[in-house]
């Protein structure tokens, strides 16, 4: 009988061992699910910060480029009306010259 105890009671510190085990590994389980979703939810903010960056880094150099385009667009109205002023002012020159 006293043999019979003690298996009885060995059989239920296995049991009670095997469900502290069940609870630690679920409780891991949770724990690192959750790192997980932290971790996945980190990196989607990163990844979103980073496309706004390059949005707005294309946002910028496009401007640039417009601005620039613009800078280059007056200046050459600029150049086109120097060049006009020379003209002009040879052909007056030789015809006042030639008529003198």
């Amino acid at each position: 009988r006293g043999a019979e105890r003690v298996h009885e009671r060995q059989a239920q510190l296995e049991a009670a061992a095997r469900q502290e085990a069940d609870q630690a590994l679920q409780i891991t389980q949770t724990n690192l699910a959750r790192l997980v979703a932290a971790h996945a939810q980190e990196v989607a903010g990163l990844r979103s910060a980073h496309e706004e960056q390059l949005q707005q880094e294309q946002q910028n150099a496009a401007a640039r480029q417009a601005r620039h385009e613009a800078e280059i667009a007056h200046l050459t109205e600029q150049l086109a009306a120097a060049t006009a002023n020379i003209l002009l002012t040879h052909q007056h020159s030789t015809a006042s010259s030639s008529s003198s």
